[in-house]
């Protein structure tokens, strides 16, 4: 299905440009307020292995049907963590918007599990002309 392969194909795309944001030079002791509740469990760099592998299994999944349960389910798990951390720092630390990136990432979330949970059409097979199918 067509709808399926354009989401496989946005999430895994983010995915790997999030990851990626992630990699490189930063300061250790900076790690932004909304991801003080992830950072404090895992550090940002191995986030950052496993959004590119999420965008990455995403994008094989385009051509490999059986992988796309696993990519919409990493990407949708990303997504949700990341909405539980903004929305815990704008809770409890009083991060002033987080709540806004919060959103977002719910619904790139529930959208995912939408698309993931629709299921693919099978189109009839085309029958020679006069061949009928027995009910």
């Amino acid at each position: 299905m067509m709808v399926r392969r354009i989401a496989l194909a946005a999430l895994g795309i983010s995915s790997i440009v999030r990851g990626s944001s992630y990699v490189g030079p930063r300061s250790p002791e900076f790690t932004p307020a909304q991801l003080a509740f992830l950072d404090q469990v895992i550090p940002l760099s191995w986030y950052a292995i496993g959004w590119m592998a999420t965008g990455s299994i995403a994008l094989v999944a385009l051509v490999c049907r059986r992988l796309q349960p696993i990519g919409f389910g990493f990407a949708i798990g990303f997504n949700f963590l990341w909405a539980l951390s903004y929305s815990a720092a704008w809770i409890w630390l009083h991060v002033p918007r987080a709540y806004v990136s919060a959103a977002s990432y719910f619904v790139i979330a529930a959208l995912a599990l939408c698309v993931a949970a629709m299921a693919e059409r099978q189109h009839p097979p085309d029958f020679p002309q006069g061949v009928t199918c027995r009910r």
